[in-house]
């Protein structure tokens, strides 16, 4: 009896959690490459849209897809510039974007858009400290930032 009951509350779990909710996974950009390029992950898969992503820092990675997605995005405290460049491509990141604040001796971290399409659920960037001014010399170019 315990046997049955125990088979028959895997099933249940089985039915009722969707299978890309098991397989979600942490994806860390530990060198600089394309998003579909495992060497990019460190030999592991492309991120999905279940995947958290996590972009080192110093680490550049470029969409080269046409349309990619991930369930978060993480740059890691920097002491270099990390960047995500889409190009003409899309990037969706179902839920938050999170972008530390800045060091003194580096531009910080981004996401360039160029010609592509950049969604997100939420986005939290990091205040910096001290002067404001410093910002002007963090981002130089106009910063234009819309939210629907």
């Amino acid at each position: 009896m315990r046997r049955i009951k125990r088979i028959l509350g895997l099933l249940i779990i089985g039915v009722l959690v969707p299978s890309s909710i098991l397989n979600a996974a942490t994806r860390t950009a530990s060198a600089t490459g394309n998003w579909s390029n495992t060497a990019t992950w460190g030999g592991a898969s492309a991120p999905i849209i279940t995947d958290d992503v996590i972009i080192n820092s110093g680490v550049t990675v470029t969409i080269d897809v046409a349309s990619a997605q991930c369930a978060s995005l993480t740059f890691v405290a920097n002491t270099v510039s990390s960047n995500v460049n889409l190009g003409t491509n899309s990037l969706t990141v179902t839920g938050l974007v999170f972008m530390p604040r800045p060091d003194r001796n580096s531009r910080g971290n981004g996401v360039t858009v160029n010609a592509g399409t950049f969604t997100c659920g939420s986005l939290t960037m990091e205040a910096l400290t001290g002067n404001r001014e410093n910002f002007s010399e963090l981002l130089p170019e106009q910063l234009l930032l819309t939210v629907h």
